[in-house]
């Protein structure tokens, strides 16, 4: 008998995708990107998990789905902040900026 292919799913903008799990090495929770100059457009960044290097991709950008506003969720772990007063992202800690702030 041989074995299925295992996939993870995920939604962008009611378009379903899905990558082989043998492609996921884990799914974290969101971390300090630091910028990679030159880098591919759909390379945010790279992170730094336990001591190894990983980039940061855009998956918008690779599946040619248009990006998105995201005034209103933490741009460090995409919390919804909607209602939120207390200047601080609940889900990681972050200082949430104010409407004339950059996030």
């Amino acid at each position: 008998m041989v074995p299925q292919n295992q996939l993870i799913a995920f939604t962008l903008d009611e378009r379903r995708f899905a990558i082989s799990l043998d492609s996921v090495l884990r799914v974290i929770p969101a971390l300090e990107v630091t910028f990679l100059p030159q880098a591919p457009r759909y390379v945010v960044g790279a992170i730094n998990v336990e001591g190894r290097i990983f980039q940061v991709l855009n998956v918008r950008k690779m599946c040619g789905v248009p990006e998105r506003d995201i005034v209103g969720y933490c741009c460090r772990c995409g919390y919804d902040l909607t209602g939120n007063i207390s200047g601080v992202c609940p889900e990681c800690g972050k200082p949430v900026p104010t409407a004339d702030e950059p996030q």
